[in-house]
């Protein structure tokens, strides 16, 4: 609601911004690098705080709410995964680290994961080096999605999500945002409009 930023107090990023998003509903936010794309989806999951204006989520005022909630509540998809040291299954159950084996496989298998890393010798079990090292770019963001869609948030951000992969992975990605449009909202950030 009428939202302005900046980060030096001075020049404004963003300026009196007004956006309802609805659940089941996808947003996609783009334009040229600089315009404040990225920034309107920190605002959103709180990472920065609007400089003047608010931003409510089922009508809370996200600026009241406690982060770790309010955290649970965002999935955020980034153009660079962070990926570390353990089991394919570990990386996916990041965010819930009590997951069960079947809820990983579920996850996988929804961002088109499940193939390729059954085609792996230890398959889940398969040992990850730190970055992940070996995985290719579109494998290494569906182990990425894959861990968003275990925590199953209300809202997923996919910024610049499939800035990095080939045809096939985006794609994939793309079935897999239609899917979770269903009972979610989501934004996706691109300066690709298509």
């Amino acid at each position: 609601d009428n939202v302005t930023f900046n980060y030096d107090g001075q020049k404004n990023v963003l300026e009196g911004i007004n956006l309802e998003a609805k659940p089941g509903e996808i947003v996609g936010i783009t334009g040229p690098n600089g315009a404040g794309k990225s920034t309107l989806v920190y605002l959103i999951c709180h990472l920065y705080e609007a400089t003047s204006g608010s931003i409510f989520i089922d009508g809370y005022d996200i600026r009241k709410v406690k982060l770790e909630s309010l955290q649970n509540q965002i999935g955020l998809v980034l153009q660079d995964t962070l990926l570390f040291y353990g089991t394919i299954a570990e990386n996916i159950a990041y965010g819930k680290p009590d997951a069960s084996k079947m809820e990983i496989i579920f996850a996988a298998k929804a961002c088109g994961a499940h193939n390729f890393i059954m085609r792996l010798p230890d398959a889940y079990d398969a040992l990850l080096r730190e970055g992940g090292v070996g995985l290719s770019g579109g494998e290494k963001q569906r182990i990425s999605i894959a861990r968003v869609l275990l925590r199953n948030p209300r809202i997923v951000i996919f910024d610049e999500a499939t800035a990095s992969v080939d045809l096939e992975t985006q794609l994939i990605i793309h079935k897999t945002i239609k899917n979770l449009a269903q009972e979610r909202t989501i934004f996706i950030v691109s300066h690709n409009p298509s």
